[in-house]
């Protein structure tokens, strides 16, 4: 008779490893997750650190307004003021993030008039980050959500004040 082999368990220990993996089974990561923080911010913390100030702030408010139009497909004409943009140009979806684009937008008009970030001015980063929050604004830059998914079904949105474009009312 061939004797046992040693390593091996008799049936009862079998049943009761398996019984126990079956009541605490080890955690299967089935997706990760990496942080991502969108180029917009990281450039304008880069810009701000390295000391140009007045930089970061031109370069985070022009950021958000073109990400704006491409995020909630709007599109602003070239003859608006900024003010223009905050006034008309704000969509329903866009709600959420007004206050923190027209907190930027303090920031950016004296700047944009050749005037200088006084001492201890708060950086820019935190409105921006807020704008970005917002999945439409998100979306732009994350890997594997489409940009139609972050939206709203409702479409395109042309932003005007005035008679419609005649090359759009052609098409």
């Amino acid at each position: 008779m061939a004797a046992p082999k040693p390593d091996a368990r008799p049936a009862r220990g079998r049943v009761a490893g398996w019984v126990r993996r079956l009541l605490h089974p080890r955690l299967v990561i089935l997706e990760t997750m990496r942080p991502v923080e969108v180029p917009v911010l990281t450039e304008t913390k880069r810009r701000w650190v390295q000391g140009e100030r007045e930089g970061a702030i031109l370069y985070a408010y022009e950021a958000v307004l073109a990400d704006l139009q491409r995020a909630y497909g709007v599109r602003y004409p070239p003859d608006w003021t900024h003010d223009d943009i905050l006034v008309h140009g704000v969509t329903p979806e866009m709600e959420p993030i007004l206050p923190f684009v027209k907190e930027l937008h303090d920031q950016y008009l004296p700047l944009r008039y050749g005037g200088v970030v006084p001492e201890g001015f708060p950086s820019p980063e935190r409105l921006v980050q807020s704008v970005y929050s917002q999945r439409a604004m998100w979306a732009l830059y994350v890997e594997g959500i489409r940009h139609d998914d972050a939206r709203r079904p409702s479409g395109a949105v042309t932003a005007s004040r005035s008679s419609p474009d005649p090359a759009e009312v052609g098409a």
